[in-house]
């Protein structure tokens, strides 16, 4: 059978952060109902498409047998308990989701509580992707995050406690207002937590986000680069020596809790992408269909 992944895009979200371009949507939540009927669609029509051509990527019932999942955003986790069902049971009609040894979800602090983890894990999530970016509150509120850093905190245990043995929290440097011992603050907490994987992003300005236009109308005070540096040096140092290993650019793990998804980017592994602004690579053919969003969010 064909190894693949399959990602799944939930554009939805509370509030847009300050530096972010991803195709996500605040004040959307009437489209949700309408949204998860289209995602249903499209997954319907690539895998018939797929069965037609004789791909080898279904399991015994016909479903599609992906080796990883991963449902990002947005912000999947926006979903109220009530409505995150609707995904699953969609998922659970065209994939074979026992099939596959990993299947994450991205989650952000302020979206969770103990019943929807634990909502989480029963349908079968066994990887959980936090998008902390600090645990300092003036640096969680200077980039627009809806999150306090003890709330941040509070989520690493309560998934522990609803059963998740696989965590990962997202981590940003170079953010205004954020200087070093913010940082090493923030590093050492994550570690405290005993999560099992680190990714790290430096600040990029992107066109059309708060902060470009920030920068523009000159209300934006960036660190400067020999700061930004300086604090890329400490955290490709300081995670190795705590054991978790460099694997990937932006990515740290402790030995055996790789992203299987992530990497699978990067073996040039296939991977059908569903939902707004969602890429497919499949063979040679590397695709974005550009009428997603439109379609989607109209």
């Amino acid at each position: 059978m064909k190894d693949f992944g399959i990602y799944i895009h939930i554009p939805f979200c509370r509030q847009k952060c300050f530096y972010c371009d991803f195709p996500s949507f605040a004040g959307k939540e009437r489209m949700i109902g309408p949204y998860l009927e289209a995602l249903e669609q499209e997954m319907g029509q690539v895998r018939q498409r797929l069965w037609d051509r004789g791909e080898a990527v279904f399991g015994s019932d016909g479903k599609l047998a992906p080796g990883t999942i991963y449902i990002g955003g947005g912000t999947p986790t926006v979903l109220e308990t009530v409505a995150l069902p609707d995904v699953f049971y969609l998922l659970q009609k065209h994939i074979d989701v026992e099939h596959a040894g990993e299947i994450t979800i991205e989650a952000n602090p302020g979206t969770v509580d103990g019943e929807k983890l634990r909502l989480l894990h029963g349908f079968g999530i066994n990887r959980l992707s936090l998008g902390v970016q600090s645990f300092d509150d003036g640096c969680l509120k200077a980039i627009g995050r809806i999150h306090s850093g003890q709330e941040a905190a509070e989520a690493v245990a309560e998934a522990q406690d609803a059963g998740f043995a696989n965590i990962s929290v997202d981590l940003m440097y170079g953010l205004p207002g954020q200087d070093m011992n913010m940082l090493r603050e923030s590093v050492e907490t994550a570690l405290s937590l005993g999560v099992q994987h680190i990714s790290i992003y430096g600040l990029q300005l992107e066109p059309g986000t708060v902060f470009d236009k920030m920068q523009q109308q000159g209300r934006l005070e960036l660190l400067t680069d020999e700061v930004t540096e300086a604090m890329y040096d400490y955290i490709a140092d300081i995670l190795p020596e705590r054991g978790y290993y460099r694997y990937e650019i932006s990515n740290f793990a402790l030995p055996g809790y790789e992203s299987r998804h992530n990497l699978s980017y990067w073996q040039d592994v296939p991977y059908l992408g569903f939902g707004s602004g969602a890429h497919s690579y499949w063979g040679d053919c590397r695709y974005q269909n550009p009428a997603r969003i439109e379609v989607y969010m109209e």
